[in-house]
């Protein structure tokens, strides 16, 4: 039996409705939104060479004050510098994939909600040693030979680790550097 392909994209009007448990799912799941923090985003541009970042809205002092709290600063220098380093590492010179990245390198570090311009850089390099380590494995499945899987396959594993290093040093720096060590006493008398 062959499954005979549709050349056009299904309309979403000829789809079945969700079922009522999905339905009642995607309900709880529009409220749970609401809950969520609102993080920055910007658009990017491309005029010939030039490469420009503006908010998007009509609030560019809003939009700056909004991204240093994100990025835990006061200095719209640190923002600026931290967001072109990101754009130059991950960039693609497609204004679109370049703004999906930003945007979802934004949303990254204002889950990390760093304190400072130190977690800040930090919550950066892990965004984008992330981004570095997916954009690997995705190479893994094109690869036609073995010394090409090994390659990439050995950045993804680094990457991965290197990724749950910098999650490890984020947590150490937020302690202060502490370790905790905790003693736990176990009386075996009489047991087995």
């Amino acid at each position: 039996m062959t499954r005979k392909r549709k050349s056009k994209a299904d309309p979403v009007a000829e789809r079945p409705a969700p079922s009522a448990r999905v339905a009642e799912a995607i309900a709880a799941a529009r409220t749970n939104q609401d809950a969520h923090p609102v993080r920055p985003t910007m658009n990017c541009e491309y005029e010939g060479n030039a490469f420009s970042i503006r908010p998007a809205h009509n609030d560019p002092e809003g939009a700056l004050a909004f991204v240093k709290d994100t990025f835990g600063t006061a200095s719209g220098t640190y923002v600026t510098a931290l967001i072109l380093q990101v754009v130059r590492a991950l960039g693609t010179n497609e204004a679109a994939q370049d703004q999906t990245m930003l945007n979802s390198a934004l949303a990254f570090v204002g889950a990390v909600s760093p304190e400072n311009e130190v977690e800040s850089a930090l919550a950066m390099q892990m965004w984008t040693t992330h981004s570095l380590a997916m954009e690997m494995a995705g190479r893994i499945r094109g690869a036609r030979h073995i010394p090409e899987l090994q390659a990439y396959g050995n950045l993804t594993t680094k990457l991965q680790r290197t990724f749950t290093a910098q999650l490890e040093a984020l947590s150490k720096l937020r302690r202060g550097g502490e370790q905790v060590v905790r003693h736990i006493h176990v009386d075996n008398r009489g047991g087995q």
